[in-house]
């Protein structure tokens, strides 16, 4: 079964299932041309059922990487879990 695609935006929060069953939560920062996104990876994780997105800081970030939509579109283990204002990053 195809995954459903969907419209990433700037400010959304995706988690990364990870090996113990947590998900590892990452945001959309920024977008780049049609097809990719500048994402913060944090240190931050919750279970798949915890409803409570806390707010990202630029102390939880591990890394900045850019991603092909198409990677986060059709990958395995990543979901959408809700958006938020842009607090990472500090200008």
């Amino acid at each position: 079964m195809r995954r459903k695609k969907i419209k990433w935006k700037f400010g959304d929060i995706f988690g990364a299932k990870l090996p113990n069953g947590e998900l590892g939560l990452l945001q959309v920062i920024d977008l780049f041309m049609t097809n990719f996104l500048y994402v913060a990876i944090t240190d931050k994780k919750v279970n798949a059922l915890d409803e409570n997105l806390s707010v990202v800081n630029s102390a939880d970030i591990i890394s900045l990487v850019a991603l092909s939509r198409h990677e986060l579109d059709f990958a395995e283990g990543f979901i959408l879990l809700g958006s938020q204002g842009i607090n990472c990053i500090e200008k």
